[in-house]
């Protein structure tokens, strides 16, 4: 699938220039041309860090494509697997009428388990902190957050409280990475703000708290309170919950090939 055109505020990012071999044009511009631009180009940005541009479509409500890291097989040094929302940060709004085929084709050296139940373990509570990007673009203070979170935890349980830090990308992999953690530590509850760490946990079968909008809301309870009963959605749900956000995930030559845009459009993906 092509669209006529998109414009883009970064023209050296190598993943942005995967994707606009999707349009016939793309047009470089920046926060301050859109501010006095009335057109209704969509625009296509890569990361938080765009979060002025991206407040500025929605107030416009300019149509926006939001690139970013994808929800699964991304657990080796290389990413190979991209998201790419429609006028939001994170897709929103699950489809389960999906078939597995997508999810059925992401190697299985990727790091990507297919749920097969609750594990129901009965450890500590392992709290996964935002990093500086969501930060910024949610307006929030970090040690800030995780301070309110652990006083928050702390009236409702005595389980022990790990908390881990995003990291750099290669302290994050193989026995480090979250999912290999909590089945490690013997994890009873995830509770993040918006990391793709919960989509991780409910894949591996362990429940999560989402404090801020993700791609697993669903399947999560929103509430620290929860903490000792939390949310453990049928299992049928979240197999086809899986299908969807394989639906949502997408290889650099789906990016050029126009494969992305065409699920993203012709599913009304969002």
């Amino acid at each position: 699938m092509k669209l006529p055109e998109t414009y883009i505020t970064d023209t050296e990012d190598q993943i942005v220039a995967c994707w606009i071999q999707s349009f016939d044009k793309a047009t470089p511009s920046g926060f301050k041309s859109l501010q006095k631009n009335i057109d209704k180009i969509p625009v296509s940005v890569r990361g938080m860090t765009e979060r002025k541009v991206i407040h500025l479509c929605e107030k416009q409500k300019r149509d926006f494509y939001y690139i970013d890291t994808g929800y699964m097989g991304n657990l080796e040094k290389r990413k190979d697997f991209h998201r790419v929302v429609k006028n939001n940060v994170q897709n929103m709004f699950p489809r389960y009428d999906l078939p597995s085929d997508r999810f059925e084709r992401i190697p299985a050296n990727k790091g990507t388990p297919r749920f097969d139940g609750w594990k129901k373990l009965d450890g500590p509570i392992l709290v996964v902190t935002p990093s500086a990007k969501p930060c910024n673009f949610y307006g929030i203070d970090r040690d800030r957050w995780v301070y309110d979170t652990v006083n928050e935890i702390q009236k409702h349980t005595d389980r022990e409280i790990i908390i881990r830090d995003k990291g750099l990308r290669r302290e994050r992999l193989g026995a480090n990475s979250v999912p290999a953690q909590l089945i490690r530590d013997n994890i009873h509850c995830l509770i993040t703000y918006n990391s793709i760490a919960a989509t991780e946990a409910i894949s591996i079968g362990v429940p999560a708290i989402a404090l801020a909008p993700g791609a697993a809301d669903e399947l999560c309870t929103k509430k620290i309170s929860d903490i000792e009963n939390p949310y453990y959605p049928d299992e049928e749900k979240v197999y086809a919950w899986q299908n969807w956000l394989a639906y949502c995930n997408y290889t650099t030559g789906e990016l050029i090939n126009g494969t992305a845009l065409g699920i993203i459009e012709e599913l009304e993906l969002c």
